[in-house]
Protein backbone atom coordinates (compact mmCIF):
# COMPACT_ATOMS: atom_id res chain seq x y z
CA UNK A 1 0.00 0.00 0.00
CA UNK A 2 1.28 3.45 -0.85
CA UNK A 3 -0.06 6.70 0.35
CA UNK A 4 -0.07 8.56 -2.08
CA UNK A 5 -0.40 12.25 -0.33
CA UNK A 6 3.40 11.31 1.36
CA UNK A 7 4.92 10.20 -1.84
CA UNK A 8 5.54 12.29 -5.31
CA UNK A 9 3.69 11.77 -7.69
CA UNK A 10 6.57 11.04 -9.98
CA UNK A 11 8.16 8.09 -7.62
CA UNK A 12 4.57 6.13 -7.48
CA UNK A 13 4.35 6.51 -11.42
CA UNK A 14 8.48 4.99 -11.60
CA UNK A 15 6.91 2.38 -9.61
CA UNK A 16 4.20 1.18 -11.50
CA UNK A 17 6.60 1.00 -14.17
CA UNK A 18 8.71 -1.07 -12.28
CA UNK A 19 5.58 -3.11 -11.59
CA UNK A 20 4.96 -4.06 -14.91
CA UNK A 21 7.97 -4.12 -16.30
CA UNK A 22 9.23 -7.21 -13.75
CA UNK A 23 6.09 -8.59 -12.06
CA UNK A 24 3.83 -9.92 -14.49
CA UNK A 25 2.56 -13.37 -15.09
CA UNK A 26 5.59 -14.58 -18.03
CA UNK A 27 8.11 -13.01 -15.53
CA UNK A 28 11.53 -14.46 -13.93
CA UNK A 29 10.68 -17.53 -11.97
CA UNK A 30 13.18 -16.20 -8.89
CA UNK A 31 10.78 -12.77 -8.88
CA UNK A 32 7.07 -12.75 -7.06
CA UNK A 33 4.34 -11.75 -9.41
CA UNK A 34 2.02 -8.85 -9.09
CA UNK A 35 -1.03 -9.87 -9.62
CA UNK A 36 -3.16 -6.65 -9.60
CA UNK A 37 -2.70 -2.68 -8.58
CA UNK A 38 -4.12 0.71 -8.70
CA UNK A 39 -5.54 3.45 -6.81
CA UNK A 40 -8.39 2.58 -4.37
CA UNK A 41 -11.66 3.90 -3.93
CA UNK A 42 -10.22 5.96 -1.44
CA UNK A 43 -7.56 7.66 -4.15
CA UNK A 44 -5.05 8.41 -1.59
CA UNK A 45 -3.55 5.03 -1.90
CA UNK A 46 -2.07 2.71 -4.48
CA UNK A 47 -2.25 -0.97 -3.58
CA UNK A 48 -0.25 -3.60 -5.12
CA UNK A 49 -1.74 -7.35 -4.95
CA UNK A 50 1.20 -9.74 -5.13
CA UNK A 51 1.57 -13.50 -5.12
CA UNK A 52 1.61 -15.09 -1.62
CA UNK A 53 4.65 -17.33 -0.58
CA UNK A 54 4.23 -20.12 1.95
CA UNK A 55 7.61 -19.49 2.60
CA UNK A 56 10.32 -16.81 2.61
CA UNK A 57 14.06 -17.45 2.80
CA UNK A 58 14.70 -15.54 6.30
CA UNK A 59 11.98 -18.16 7.76
CA UNK A 60 13.58 -21.33 6.19
CA UNK A 61 16.81 -20.01 7.39
CA UNK A 62 16.25 -19.23 10.86
CA UNK A 63 12.90 -20.76 11.96
CA UNK A 64 13.01 -24.06 9.78
CA UNK A 65 14.18 -26.17 13.08
CA UNK A 66 11.28 -24.50 14.87
CA UNK A 67 8.57 -24.78 11.79
CA UNK A 68 7.03 -27.89 11.02
CA UNK A 69 7.96 -27.61 7.19
CA UNK A 70 6.14 -29.63 3.87
CA UNK A 71 7.74 -33.09 3.20
CA UNK A 72 9.39 -31.59 0.02
CA UNK A 73 11.94 -28.87 2.03
CA UNK A 74 15.25 -30.61 3.09
CA UNK A 75 16.16 -29.45 6.09
CA UNK A 76 18.29 -25.97 6.15
CA UNK A 77 21.77 -27.18 7.76
CA UNK A 78 23.23 -23.86 8.35
CA UNK A 79 26.46 -24.43 5.88
CA UNK A 80 27.17 -27.90 7.79
CA UNK A 81 29.00 -30.07 4.74
CA UNK A 82 28.69 -30.58 1.34
CA UNK A 83 25.03 -30.73 1.53
CA UNK A 84 25.20 -27.63 3.21
CA UNK A 85 27.36 -26.18 1.11
CA UNK A 86 24.79 -26.43 -1.77
CA UNK A 87 21.97 -25.36 -0.42
CA UNK A 88 23.71 -21.77 0.34
CA UNK A 89 24.90 -22.52 -3.46
CA UNK A 90 21.62 -22.93 -4.88
CA UNK A 91 19.82 -19.58 -2.77
CA UNK A 92 22.47 -17.44 -3.98
CA UNK A 93 22.12 -18.33 -7.63
CA UNK A 94 18.82 -17.69 -7.39
CA UNK A 95 19.18 -14.34 -5.64
CA UNK A 96 21.48 -13.67 -7.90
CA UNK A 97 19.81 -14.93 -11.22
CA UNK A 98 16.44 -12.59 -10.33
CA UNK A 99 18.68 -9.83 -9.15
CA UNK A 100 20.64 -10.25 -12.73
CA UNK A 101 17.57 -10.24 -14.68
CA UNK A 102 16.04 -7.13 -12.76
CA UNK A 103 19.38 -5.80 -13.43
CA UNK A 104 18.91 -6.42 -16.94
CA UNK A 105 15.45 -4.44 -17.27
CA UNK A 106 17.37 -1.79 -16.09
CA UNK A 107 15.57 -1.43 -13.06
CA UNK A 108 17.17 -1.72 -9.51
CA UNK A 109 15.32 -3.69 -6.33
CA UNK A 110 16.23 -1.51 -3.43
CA UNK A 111 15.20 -4.11 -0.78
CA UNK A 112 17.11 -7.36 -1.26
CA UNK A 113 16.63 -9.24 1.81
CA UNK A 114 15.73 -12.42 2.92
CA UNK A 115 12.44 -11.54 4.08
CA UNK A 116 11.70 -10.25 0.49
CA UNK A 117 13.22 -13.85 -0.87
CA UNK A 118 11.08 -16.45 -2.65
CA UNK A 119 11.61 -20.23 -1.73
CA UNK A 120 12.32 -22.39 -4.55
CA UNK A 121 12.56 -25.78 -2.40
CA UNK A 122 12.47 -27.57 -6.33
CA UNK A 123 15.84 -26.19 -7.08
CA UNK A 124 17.61 -27.21 -4.11
CA UNK A 125 16.97 -30.88 -4.09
Amino acid sequence: MLHIPSADERLIQKEVEAIEKLCGVDTHGNIVQVLKHGLLSNPIFYFIDMQLCDLNLHDYIHKGTDMKLPACLPKFNRGEGVEGGLQIWTVMHQISSGVEYIHRQHQVHRDIKPANGIFLPSAID
